[in-house]
């Protein structure tokens, strides 16, 4: 008995043996759910087990942005959820940031809401391998699609699944969350193009919606477009009807997430991250270097040493230069060359990493950065950075072309004999000439480090240099596991294609585990800093502070200049002190435990904020001395705790409190009457002397060319041009708001008659400046006052807390308060003449805009100074009396007494979608110093509401569930023709399941259900 059999390098039935009964009631339907539960298994366990060492923290690594971030902002999220609380806003961390405006808090991605069913632990853990296991999934379900041997499509599911990038990026869940959709989204059009049914066209828009709203936008943006070349290239051809399905298909996926693409669009656009630069854009490229990395995985270290003993001394990051798909996937990926001129698929998924190479490199060599130069003008796109995580595509490109080389040596398709060719080829030739080049450079750099110590002597060089000098050994486990790898895996794989015999099969899965293992097992493993335990109680600090009894709004402060990754979990960020404590309420201003920070971690920070804190997106603010010195503007935010540890961190807070020097207003430093333009080549050198030891700042105009995308430096430095102090960094969106007066503090502890200030620009024309002006403020010997920062504990790790005493609380009434013409003037005051301002008492009020919103009668008011002042009425005025309740995070009510108007202030950041009611009636909101808010109130009793309604939510919302209604609604309305429940038993009635499919290019068959696993 013969029957038809579907050979996937021709896209013919071929006549072939009679098909055995594979249906679920026939004799053979055990084999099918046998291979199902198989399949299965290992998609799902094999995270559980390779991933091993993760679990008992959590599933999280040492001190990564998983700890620091997207598990604190989640548990955040799960608490207030378990409490009713659907939360907007995070008041907890920067003075309150945006849930629904960050583009990774998670808000409405299906996998949060775990954190409010499980403990948090629990719930990052079951989601990370959910995740895992979906990507596993899906690229089994796209390679079955595809028509590929299940055995090869299990081969290419776990190589995907535990591929380089998706386990480097384990501490980047946002990231490990979108690509995991990627393959599904491969496999619904696959399908559509087969059959042109709505289930697959509803399922690729679905995935592609959830994929959006993990919202990490760089990925979502690589996916869009490498599903658009694969469908031209590939499956247009096919069914041509994709010319209009796909970017519908593609849209309703996006409209699908608008609930969190329409607010994260506004927040964005109020943030510094709006104003690109084209550092952070070519910022972490993939490097020539990290090509060691596709043989030797851990060459060049790793973060947290382990089994791997040395640190990470390569350049950039290895989560994002790791692209290791394993030796076997790399062998078979390249025998498929053999395919290219004759497969059409083949070529595309060659050429997609290609282009992904260019991408990638960004501006690391002459070819890629004309491209990086010519992107960096493309909207929208010019926001993203890490040009790296293009090799995304390498790692889903890889573990298809290897399967689909396994597809043909193990059904003997027309090809089979060329592919044993070609594996001969990549296992016998191309793998021992890459591993004995790999092995010459290393060698080589080894051997002429002396030479290359010579001629790199920069502190980015020399940790590089002593890396190399410890990885190059023969007993580095980095070098000689890799080799024994190759060896064993080009026998095997050579002897399988040879004979294609299934125990060698066997063994060529298991070592691929094995080397999978070797690298997933141990990536961001930590063993050494912290314990399960330091995550099961409050920290000593968290205890100190509670010991001072904080009010609402008071927040603590870590000072430090950069990143820094080496300092105990409670000091490292501090908005990770929620991981600890966790909320023990219902409400979030009754909660005793949650400490509010002025730090903050996270992709968008107010523009606003940028410009009077400078600090980054990860917390830190080179101008940290500055915000140190200027106590009352501390004392206005809030801040009334300081914890230090590192002897920067106590030398900062030292200087910072040296008494100031009383001096006049310096003089203009010469030649800087007139703006100069600051281009690149053509450096400013003003001279300037450092006569005492103490503190200095240097002040000066400031205005951004037109269009500039370009950094800019700042440095102090002698005349034989070595830098006397740190350099300080500036960027566009310090000059976001145009033109402004900067300024920077440095502090020297020795004397330097001659010495000069350079600013230089990254490349072309960054700013002009000028009216610069350079005085000591501060020094032992000064006769001024200082500021009052109180010791109170020391504590284990080295840490140390201080008090501010003098802050404000969360809410407050003002009498006092001075209005200025925009923001950049407030900040400028408060930058620069605090003392006029009157902080912490007064603030500065920036002058209204146009508004609907009437604005309220004050009463009696009157000016002094240039300050309003409401007076009181007789001498026995009492002060205000502020009763208030913070029931979510994102609203509070305050019930005001006062016998005279004022300024009720809410000491929380000032962004789009913050709303008041005065007495049930809209009222205008004031930008109260420059990023807080506040609102005209008269005399007497009132109540205030403050609320926050992110912009773009409600239309958002809206076409969101009109979407999920269209799509479930098609769902059931065209529903498939019903699976036959009897199941069929024989060839001949598979037959009936059979029709005919004719195009211009073939004749054949098409199967109606689903036939295969």
């Amino acid at each position: 008995m013969m029957s038809k059999e579907f050979d996937s390098q021709t896209g013919y039935f071929e006549h072939g043996p009679a098909l055995p009964s594979l249906m679920p009631g026939g004799s053979m339907g055990w084999l099918v759910r046998g291979r199902r539960v198989l399949v299965s298994g290992l998609i799902v366990l094999l995270p559980v087990v390779l991933l091993a060492g993760a679990w008992r923290l959590g599933g999280f690594s040492a001190l990564e942005d998983d700890l620091l971030y997207y598990l604190p902002i989640r548990q955040y999220i799960g608490e207030r959820i378990a409490a009713g609380e659907w939360p907007l806003w995070n008041p907890q961390v920067g003075m309150g940031t945006s849930l629904a405006g960050d583009p990774q808090s998670g808000l409405w991605y299906p996998a949060t809401l775990l954190f409010a069913i499980l403990p948090p632990r629990e719930a990052y853990s079951v989601g990370l391998i959910a995740h895992f296991a979906l990507a596993g999934a899906g690229m089994y379900r796209f390679l079955r699609a595809s028509k590929l041997d299940w055995r090869a499509a299990l081969l290419g599911a776990i190589a995907f699944e535990f591929s380089g990038f998706l386990v480097a990026h384990r501490a980047h869940l946002t990231i490990l969350q979108a690509a995991a959709w990627l393959p599904w989204m491969l496999y619904a059009w696959r399908r559509f193009a087969d059959t042109g049914r709505y289930r697959p066209f509803a399922l690729a828009s679905f995935c592609f919606g959830l994929q959006m709203l993990v919202q990490h936008m760089q990925v979502s943006i690589i996916s869009v477009l490498l599903l658009s070349g694969y469908v031209m290239m590939v499956l247009w051809p096919r069914r041509r009807g994709l010319w209009w399905a796909y970017p519908a298909g593609m849209g309703l996926g996006a409209a699908l997430a608008a609930v969190q693409i329409l607010p994260t669009w506004f927040y964005f656009a109020g943030s510094g991250r709006a104003s690109p630069a084209y550092y952070l854009f070519v910022e972490n490229s993939w490097s020539p270097t990290s090509t060691l990395l596709l043989l030797f995985p851990m060459i060049f270290g790793a973060r947290t040493p382990n089994f791997w003993d040395q640190g990470w001394w390569g350049l950039s990051h290895f989560c994002e230069q790791s692209a290791y798909a394993s030796i076997l996937i790399l062998v078979l990926a390249v025998a498929s060359l053999g395919l290219v001129r004759r497969h059409r698929e083949m070529a595309f998924w060659w050429l997609a990493c290609l282009v992904a190479m260019l991408l990638a490199l960004g501006d690391t060599t002459p070819i890629s950065t004309p491209i990086s130069k010519l992107l960096f003008h493309v909207p929208v796109y010019h926001n993203l950075r890490v040009p790296a995580r293009w090799i995304l595509v390498w790692s889903i490109a890889w573990p298809i072309l290897a399967a689909t080389v396994v597809s043909i040596l193990l059904r003997r398709g027309p090809e089979c004999t060329r592919m044993m060719l070609w594996i001969r080829k990549s296992a016998g030739r191309v793998l021992p000439a890459a591993a004995t080049v790999c092995v010459l450079v290393l060698v080589t750099a080894r051997l002429a480090e002396g030479r290359l110590a010579a001629h790199f002597t920069s502190d980015y060089a020399r940790p590089v240099l002593e890396g190399l000098r410890s990885a190059v050994r023969v007993g580095n486990p980095a070098i000689w596991w890799p080799i024994i790898l190759m060896v064993i895996t080009a026998w095997v794989v050579i002897r399988w294609a040879n004979t294609r015999r299934d125990n060698l099969f066997v063994a060529m899965t298991v070592l691929l585990v094995v080397d999978l293992a070797s690298v997933a097992g141990f990536v961001d493993m930590d063993t050494r800093t912290y314990r399960r335990a330091a995550l099961d109680k409050p920290p000593p600090l968290a205890e100190a502070i509670q010991q001072l009894k904080p009010r609402p709004g008071e927040r603590l402060l870590v000072p430090r200049y950069s990143a820094d990754y080496h300092r105990p979990v409670e000091v490292l960020w501090p908005q990770t002190n929620m991981l600890f404590f966790g909320h023990t309420t219902d409400s979030p201003s009754e909660d005793v435990h949650a400490i509010s920070t002025f730090n903050g971690y996270g992709p968008f920070w107010p523009v606003e904020q940028r410009q009077l804190f400078r600090f980054q997106p990860w917390g830190s603010s080179e101008e940290m001395l500055g915000l140190l010195l200027n106590d009352r503007l501390l004392q206005a935010m809030g801040v009334r705790f300081i914890a230090v540890r590192s002897d920067e961190e106590r030398m900062l807070l030292k200087s910072a409190s040296l008494p100031t020097v009383v001096t006049r207003e310096p003089d203009i430093i010469p030649g800087t009457e007139d703006m100069a333009p600051v281009r690149y080549g053509a450096d400013l050198l003003w001279p300037v002397r450092i006569d005492a030891p103490g503190v200095y700042a240097l002040s000066f105009e400031a205005e951004p060319a037109a269009g500039s995308a370009s950094r800019w430096f700042v440095r102090v430095e002698s005349e034989q041009a070595e830098a006397l102090a740190r350099t300080r960094t500036l960027d566009p969106m310090d000059l976001a708001l145009g033109r402004r007066r900067m300024r920077f503090h440095f502090a020297f502890n020795q004397i330097f008659p001659t010495a000069r200030i350079r600013v230089k620009a990254e490349m072309g024309l960054a700013l002009s400046a000028g009216k610069a002006r350079w005085a000591r403020v501060a020094g032992p010997d000064g006769t001024g006052c200082r500021p009052d920062y109180v010791h109170r504990a020391d504590l284990p790790g080295g840490v140390s807390l201080y008090e501010l005493p003098g802050t404000v609380g969360l809410v407050r009434w003002v009498d006092r308060f001075k209005r200025v013409a925009d923001t950049t003037e407030a900040v400028e005051r408060l930058l620069h003449d605090p003392d006029s301002v009157g902080l912490p008492e007064a603030v500065l009020v920036t002058a209204r805009g146009n508004t609907s919103a009437p604005a309220p009668e004050t009463g009696m008011e009157c000016t002094k100074d240039g300050m309003t002042v409401h007076e009181p009425e007789d001498a026995w005025s009492r002060p205000a009396i502020l009763r208030w309740t913070h029931d979510h995070g994102h609203e509070i009510r305050v019930t005001a007494h006062a016998d005279r108007p004022g300024l009720l202030v809410f000491n929380e950041s000032f962004v789009p979608g913050w709303r008041a009611e005065l007495d049930g009636r809209p009222v205008h909101m004031e930008r109260v110093n420059g990023v807080c808010q506040g609102v005209e109130v008269s005399g007497g009793q009132h109540e205030v509401r403050f609320f926050y309604r992110p912009p773009g939510l409600y239309w958002g919302l809206a076409i969101s569930l009109l979407t999920l209604l269209a799509l479930l609604s098609g769902c059931i309305l065209r529903r498939s023709r019903p699976w036959n429940r009897a199941g069929l038993t024989s060839a001949s009635e598979l037959e009936l399941f059979l029709t005919p499919w004719r195009n211009k290019k073939m004749t054949g068959f098409r199967v109606r259900g689903r036939l295969r696993l």
